[in-house]
């Protein structure tokens, strides 16, 4: 069985969600650990203090913002579209109390 390009893109893309889905999931444990210990989140993922995995679409730092509280991946375009679009974002943040 031969696979076309296509078939090899699309695959690629695949494998590219995944990884950010997983970069993303270890920064919010990251970010869960900072928020249990000091009762916030961490104003910048500089604040983590801890090597980071990056975005594998664009191999930068995950996008990060406090207000509001949000994390994303480029996503496939590797544009930065605050959070809407194409990006991959994570939304399993609590509550804060």
């Amino acid at each position: 069985m031969q696979v076309s390009r296509l078939d090899a893109r699309i695959e690629a893309q695949i494998i590219l969600q995944s990884q950010a889905r997983i970069n993303l999931l270890l920064t919010a444990i990251e970010m869960e650990a900072f928020r249990q210990f000091h009762n916030r989140y961490p104003a910048s993922l500089n604040e983590l203090q801890t090597l980071l995995p990056n975005d594998p679409f664009s191999n930068e730092p995950l996008v990060y913002s406090l207000s509001p509280l949000l994390l994303y991946s480029r996503g496939n375009n590797c544009v930065d579209d605050h959070g809407k679009e194409d990006d991959i974002k994570w939304r399993g943040f609590r509550e804060e109390t």
